[in-house]
Formats: structure tokens, C-alpha cells, sequence
């Protein structure tokens, strides 16, 4: 990533505020429901050598970032704004596998708050660089019949897909288990910057 990229969203603040409204993303962060016909929207821009991403990824998100990465050869950079998971844990690694394939980097500004799978992102990152002040969360995963993952036995086949993507990504299956253990799947951990770094989520903090 270039020195002069300051990874800010490429389009007012307002307008960016207003962008996370429409995708039902304050909700979220503030413990509130959300309208249900918007909790899976991913929202995608592109500025210079860089994909801006903020939402929630879903079975869409991968036909989106692939094809916005295909479409601007330029891109490098990969940054997360506000990104509170996926809902499509399959699909989430694909796009993240993608990413690493394509050497990019991953960065973090000093408001994200990137959480739950939107961590296969940040772990499919050539370098994954974060501002201080970016926070990642972490828990257990779950899905249909299985509410909490971390009461599952280590050795259970359901958190094979799990462990086999994160095997391939530098943050490795230690940060896979330690996730689960970090929280319950209907709780949130965000991690220390100490954590960050000892389980190579973030490679580097620089100054916003």
C-alpha cells in the first residue's frame, strides 16, 4: 500500500453515514434489531487502487468483490469500514481465498469495526494493516442447529471447513480456536492490540 493512501472512504462522511443507515448497519453496533430485508447488504466502492467495503457479506458479496477486482486490474488494497460478519460462511471463504490469490492487502482505518467472519477477510491479507483504534471482534460461529460452535468437540467434521481455511491463511487455525473460545456465538470479544498482533490478524498499526 502506497505511503499517501489514507484508506478514509473515498465520499463524504455524510454521505457515508448515510450509505450505513440505508444498509441497516447502526443497529447493529448499537444493539438494536435490524430490518431483515437489509441485514445482508454489502456495500462496495472503488477509489484508485482500492476496494472500500462496509455491510454485512453474504452469497452476493462474492460475485461483487471478484468482479470489482477483475474490473480494476489497479486495485492493491482491500479496506474494511464497518463490517459485521457474513452470513454465508462457504461463499465468505471463497471471496476471501480470491483475495489472497490476488496478493492484495488488507487495511483497517482508525473507525472500523470489522467483526465475526468478516475476519476471513482480514486473514486473507498479503499485509493486514490497521490504524490504531480499528477494532476486530470475534466469537463463536454458528448456523442451523448449531447455536453455539464453541460446545461442539474440537474434533466435531462441522468445524472442518473452519479450521481448513484458516490452515491456509497466515493468521493459521490458532486464531481459529482462539475465536471460538473468545466468545459465545451470541457475544462479541474485540480483541486487544496485543491479541492482534500475537495471532497475526493485524501485521502492522500505523498512526491515522
Amino acid at each position: 500500500m502506497s505511503d499517501n493512501s489514507s484508506g478514509k472512504p473515498p465520499f463524504p462522511p455524510a454521505l457515508f453515514l448515510i450509505a450505513l443507515a440505508a444498509a441497516g448497519i447502526f443497529g447493529w453496533w448499537w444493539g438494536e434489531s435490524r430490518d431483515p430485508q437489509l441485514q445482508d447488504m454489502t456495500l462496495t466502492t472503488v477509489s484508485d487502487n482500492k476496494l472500500h467495503i462496509m455491510g454485512t457479506l453474504n452469497e452476493r458479496s462474492y460475485g461483487e468483490i471478484t468482479g470489482a477486482i477483475r474490473n480494476n486490474p489497479d486495485i492493491d488494497t482491500v479496506v474494511l469500514h464497518r463490517v459485521s460478519g457474513t452470513i454465508d460462511a462457504d461463499t465468505n471463504f471463497r471471496t476471501a481465498l480470491f483475495i489472497q490469490e490476488r496478493g492484495l492487502d488488507v487495511f483497517l482505518p482508525s473507525n472500523a469495526r470489522v467483526a465475526s467472519g468478516a475476519t476471513h477477510i482480514i486473514c486473507a491479507g498479503r499485509e493486514r494493516i490497521a490504524e490504531y483504534g480499528a477494532q476486530i471482534g470475534v466469537h463463536s460461529w454458528s448456523a442451523v442447529g448449531v447455536p453455539n460452535a464453541a460446545d461442539l468437540d474440537r474434533d466435531s467434521s462441522a468445524h472442518r471447513s473452519h479450521v481448513e481455511f484458516f490452515s491456509q491463511t497466515e493468521c493459521g487455525e490458532r486464531f481459529f480456536w482462539f475465536s471460538q473460545d473468545a466468545a459465545p456465538a451470541q457475544d462479541i470479544h474485540w480483541m486487544s492490540e496485543d491479541e492482534m498482533r500475537d495471532y497475526r490478524v493485524i501485521t502492522k498499526f500505523v498512526e491515522n
